[in-house]
């Protein structure tokens, strides 16, 4: 599988909804990465009336993110994303904060292929908010429904993990180890926040 890996850096900003925490702006620069594919192709051998889904050849995932407004952002300043995916599967976005804490923003969200969605949803503000400092968003796509971090169903309204920063990558990675990676794909993008 090709890796393909493009640079656009952003800023995200703060969320002050939900569980009180907050992250912060958004700039695009270039130093945010696009990372359709990441590990080797495995060779998976097509059983007797397999269903075309599950078929070697088939088109790999591709997504991507980026801010929506300017890409530069004070605090205090709304956020908006947008996040699209090559495939109809489910979507998850995830951010490490400048602060050090860890948030799941949405879980298996429906995806539509080709059908940008936004963040936040409706009835949702993000605000950039304090520290300034380097923000981290992930947005994952699978033609798989996961078992997310609340559970099985979708999950649109921020959710607060106990995690560092590595530790979520790599609980993330877990969540997809079983998934064949033409199945799965993900963007991270770098986000700036500014006094």
């Amino acid at each position: 599988m090709k890796k393909v890996t493009r640079r656009a850096a952003l800023m995200l900003v703060a969320m002050g909804v939900g569980t009180g925490g907050g992250l912060a702006g958004a700039q695009a620069q270039d130093n945010a990465r696009r990372i359709d594919g990441g590990r080797d192709l495995t060779v998976e051998l097509a059983k007797p009336g397999a269903s075309a889904a599950h078929r070697p050849g088939r088109r790999a995932v591709h997504v991507s993110v980026m801010p929506v407004g300017p890409s530069s952002i004070a605090i205090g300043t709304p956020l908006g994303l947008r996040m699209v995916s090559t495939a109809d599967g489910f979507g998850d976005l995830y951010v490490l904060s400048a602060s050090g804490r860890t948030q799941v923003w949405l879980e298996n969200v429906p995806l539509r292929a080709g059908e940008p969605i936004a963040y936040p949803r409706r009835g949702l503000i993000v605000r950039a908010a304090p520290p300034a400092g380097d923000e981290t968003v992930i947005f994952v796509a699978s033609r798989d429904r996961i078992e997310g971090f609340a559970g099985p169903g979708p999950l649109t309204a921020p959710l607060e993990l106990e995690y560092t920063h590595e530790s979520l990558r790599a609980a993330i990675q877990q969540r997809f180890r079983d998934i064949p990676r033409e199945r799965w794909a993900f963007a991270e993008i770098q986000i700036r926040v500014h006094d």
